[in-house]
């Protein structure tokens, strides 16, 4: 004959399950990076990010809940038996312990609220991995939530005009101003409607989407640093551009006058920063055309 499902048993193997999956989570939230860190450097662990394992937590301490409260439902016969039979055979060193549970549990939660020590070296312990996260992202480094739209170009290596074409024109975004930060710049941004809270589009969502746009994509350095493609291009001239990716210098002049015409008058010392705002072109397109006369 066929088993009933035994509902005590599943309810048990569930708050089992409950405890397994918030320990672990909670190790997990306990020594991630802040949320700004996790944003800006698209932390990840097993694959999830740090929101991720936020919800994993969260939903985890509610299915434990429920468990609990069902398994104290299956289980309120035994529970009331003990408490009745407790109760009839009371003595003052029961009360005891319950009074110094109940004391230090009070305390603790107190102690946790207000940081008290031990409480505070536990949460300082976890600050001390934020910091180390922090410390380790180069990105945040670069701090580029403050970047106006100049520094942006710049960090790309790709003209002003270039950045608001490609936020108007594949975001739907409107241009970005010359004076407002890309986290000011988003918060416009919301004003205005052209993020909503559906999109939940943050700033660094707006950076890695230029990022990946403009291929400045993080690569390793001779000495394991993080480096940028692409970035500072804007503050060579063209000799020394020409120079850096060995173009002669005279070809490169007169392959880029060739190529702009009259938008913009070309010599060595002309800065790569003033042709792309004079053209629209990005730092890969300014270099094939010194080198060959066109763009790949």
């Amino acid at each position: 004959m066929k088993k009933r499902f035994n509902m005590r048993a599943f309810t048990t193997f569930m708050m089992a399950w409950s405890f397994v999956f918030l320990f672990i989570s909670g190790i997990v939230l306990f020594i991630a990076p802040s949320g700004r860190v996790a944003n800006w450097s698209q932390w990840t662990f097993l694959g999830l990010d740090k929101d991720a394992w936020e919800t994993v937590h969260v939903i985890w301490a509610i299915v434990f809940t429920i468990a609990t409260v069902f398994h104290l439902k299956y289980n309120w016969a035994i529970f009331k038996s003990y408490f009745v039979n407790w109760a009839k055979e009371v003595k003052s060193v029961r009360l005891r312990e319950v009074g110094v549970a109940t004391i230090l549990s009070i305390a603790i939660f107190i102690g946790a609220a207000v940081s008290f020590a031990p409480f505070a070296y536990i949460m300082n312990t976890s600050e001390y991995f934020k910091d180390v996260w922090e410390e380790k992202s180069p990105i945040l480094q670069l701090e580029p939530d403050k970047m106006t739209l100049s520094e942006l170009a710049e960090h790309f290596g790709v003209s002003e005009t270039a950045i608001n074409n490609y936020l108007k024109g594949q975001l739907g975004l409107e241009p970005m101003n010359a004076t407002e930060t890309l986290e000011d710049y988003k918060h416009r941004m919301e004003e205005e409607g052209y993020i909503t809270d559906e999109e939940k589009m943050g700033t660094w969502d707006i950076y890695y989407a230029l990022r990946d746009h403009f291929q400045s994509v993080e690569s390793e350095g001779s000495e394991g640093t993080s480096v940028i493609k692409g970035q500072g291009y804007g503050r060579y001239t063209v000799s020394e551009l020409a120079e850096k990716e060995g173009i002669d210098v005279d070809k490169a002049v007169e392959n880029l006058q060739n190529y702009v015409g009259g938008t913009i008058d070309i010599d060595k010392d002309t800065r790569i920063r003033d042709i792309m705002d004079a053209t629209g072109l990005d730092a890969e397109s300014i270099i094939s055309i010194m080198k060959t006369g066109k763009t790949e």
